[in-house]
């Protein structure tokens, strides 16, 4: 049993360094990866640099402005644009950025937007956001920083801005449940280790949400334990 729950203990570390995916983890992790992630670039995580998106399935961070502000300072990145194109045809307006940072670095990047059918301040609302668009894409490469940008994330369909009040919402539920199971697992007739492995740990902090709901309502079904009179133990 102890095999499987590193395994996927290991698992759930792979799915946050490798692909980024911080659903399986509880608030008090999600905050050590944040903190972490903002002392790696030396961005100051009170100023809250990122936020959070649904992106394919996943809970992963983007960028906020203050992000790329402060990279931008601490990086020593300087940005020019060089290049402002109209394509009618298509209706898109395309920005060209190029960047240097402090130790000679050079890096260039598009910021694309579809101005088609508009007109007034709708238009040089979408002009500007092409330009936006072009500095930070430059400025979070020439960190090394692979992550979507604000002004990027509202133009992709499966991208889901999280309200971050339901994050908090959804760890109350995690410690009600984690309480509720902590209650019901003496109580009730099941194998321990097979619940256990279920589960992917021993500890109960460590588990999804979604398998926590699952186990609960899988414990709520299961037979109360009797005595050895045959009476139900009380609840």
């Amino acid at each position: 049993m102890e095999n499987e729950i590193v395994k996927d203990n290991l698992k759930v570390l792979e799915n946050v360094v490798i692909k980024g995916d911080l659903q399986n983890l509880n608030a008090s992790e999600r905050l050590s990866y944040y903190s972490r992630l903002c002392e790696s670039l030396g961005l100051n995580p009170m100023s809250k640099p990122f936020a959070y998106i649904q992106l394919n399935g996943k809970l992963v961070l983007y960028a906020l402005k203050d992000c790329t502000d402060q990279l931008r300072s601490i990086k020593g990145i300087s940005i020019e644009i060089v290049s402002r194109e109209f394509n009618n045809e298509l209706g898109l307006f395309l920005v060209t950025a190029n960047g240097t940072n402090k130790e000679g670095r050079m890096d260039s990047s598009i910021g694309v937007v579809t101005i088609k059918g508009l007109i007034g301040e709708q238009l040089s609302n979408a002009l500007m956001k092409a330009e936006t668009k072009a500095k930070r894409r430059v400025t979070l490469s020439l960190a090394g920083l692979g992550i979507l940008d604000e002004s990027e994330a509202d133009s992709i369909p499966s991208v889901k801005i999280v309200d971050e009040s339901i994050l908090e919402n959804e760890e109350t539920e995690r410690l009600n449940l984690i309480h509720e199971i902590e209650l019901e697992m003496p109580k009730r007739e099941f194998n321990l280790e097979e619940f256990y492995k279920f589960l992917g740990s021993e500890d109960l902090q460590s588990v999804s949400l979604t398998k926590l709901r699952q186990s609960a309502k899988a414990l709520s079904a299961k037979p109360i334990k009797t005595g050895l009179l045959g009476q139900e133990w009380s609840k």
